[in-house]
């Protein structure tokens, strides 16, 4: 989505529900994700099961890398 990121966070709400087409590109596919830092914002670090859960839905339902994933959390 082009626009700032005002905007592209009013929109984020109305794609919630909409399941990803593999036929479009990946940034389309995921414009309504949350980002990384909102997304492990409430994550325990000590609480390995809570950690290992969120960090395997970033990579499967968000579509993170696990690059991108392991410099949030500080993994490597």
């Amino acid at each position: 989505m082009l626009g700032t990121e005002e905007f592209v966070d009013s929109l984020r709400g109305r794609l919630k529900g909409h399941d990803a087409s593999d036929e479009s590109p990946k940034e389309q596919r995921y414009a309504g994700r949350p980002t990384l830092e909102e997304f492990f914002r409430k994550v325990d670090p000590r609480n390995r099961a809570q950690s290992d859960a969120r960090i395997a839905q970033a990579y499967l339902e968000y579509g993170y890398t696990m690059t991108a994933i392991a410099r949030c959390v500080g993994l490597h």
